[in-house]
């Protein structure tokens, strides 16, 4: 597949486990270098590591996508995204080195890795962000995601659930479960 073009000299491709790997353990530090993270793996026995690598080879059949995102040639940001179930894809992680931020290029990425797994098949896409990384929830909420929620995970902290519904009638549902809209026609056959 070749590069996709975002605008300009931005573009976005689809790459290897191992081509992400390493960028990403080249400029993780820099685009989060104030992020607290604990390692919670160092809290875990030798024997609970074995059964969770054991367990993560059951999934493994899910897919999987890593994207590098290019100015010129140069790789300048990351997107990554896995399958959850039969219907959601979890955008896990996302980021733009420091001299390439603010230039909108996560906003233009966002409709196309929205279509590309719309294409997929995929019913939802959700997300997770530190509930103070307002520069990007508020990117996904002016795109058409929707809050579904908050977790408090003990290795990063409170996090913001982001899910965006391609079915406008699951939408139209979702606007009516949390006290946004009264149901329509649709919605009141099943009340």
């Amino acid at each position: 597949m070749p590069k996709i073009t975002l605008f300009d000299s931005y573009s976005v491709d689809i790459v290897t486990a191992a081509e992400f790997d390493a960028f990403y353990a080249a400029h993780s530090a820099e685009v989060y270098p104030d992020v607290v993270q604990i390692d919670t793996d160092t809290f875990l026995s030798d024997q609970e590591k074995a059964m969770r690598s054991t367990l993560a080879k059951s999934i493994q059949s899910r897919i999987t996508l890593y994207f590098l995102i290019y100015h010129h040639e140069e790789p300048i940001g990351w997107h990554c995204a896995y399958q959850v179930d039969g219907e959601t894809m979890c955008m896990y992680e996302s980021g733009i080195v420091a001299a390439h931020r603010g230039r909108g290029i996560y906003t233009a990425t966002l409709p196309w890795l929205l279509e590309r797994y719309k294409a997929l098949g995929f019913q939802k896409v959700t997300s997770q962000h530190h509930a103070s990384n307002n520069a990007v929830i508020l990117t996904k909420l002016k795109a058409g995601f929707m809050i579904t929620g908050f977790t408090v995970d003990e290795s990063v902290g409170l996090m913001v659930c982001l899910t965006y519904i391609f079915n406008q009638q699951r939408r139209n549902v979702y606007s009516f479960r949390t006290g946004y809209t009264k149901p329509d026609a649709g919605i009141k056959r099943f009340l």
